[in-house]
């Protein structure tokens, strides 16, 4: 749990994380692995393999080629996973924000 101002946050609700790597000052988008969990239970039916490479990638830092590689699809496919999964978790963390901002 985190504090923020007057209230305490549980770690799910912490903003997604973008943070700069590498000496190319790359941008790497990051979850912690209790958002992807929240994230992935709104996801509701989706692919399991196409969700697991987006969890690999923002939990885990692998390259999004080498897990196209892995997987037989284009670094595209693993993109379009990705983006889902980010649009996700700030949705949620928007409403959460929202949810316990308004709790107060």
């Amino acid at each position: 749990m985190r504090a923020n101002s007057s209230m305490i946050l549980p770690d799910a609700v912490v903003s997604p994380k973008i943070q700069v790597l590498g000496l190319q000052g790359k941008f790497m988008r990051r979850l912690s692995q209790l958002q992807f969990d929240a994230v992935q239970l709104l996801l509701g039916v989706a692919r399991e393999d196409r969700t697991e490479m987006a969890r690999q990638h923002l939990v885990e830092g692998v390259a999004m080629s080498k897990l196209a590689e892995q997987n037989g699809c284009s670094r595209q496919s693993v993109q379009a996973s990705v983006d889902r999964v980010w649009s996700m978790a700030e949705r949620f963390h928007e409403a959460m924000f929202i949810v316990l901002g308004a709790s107060e």
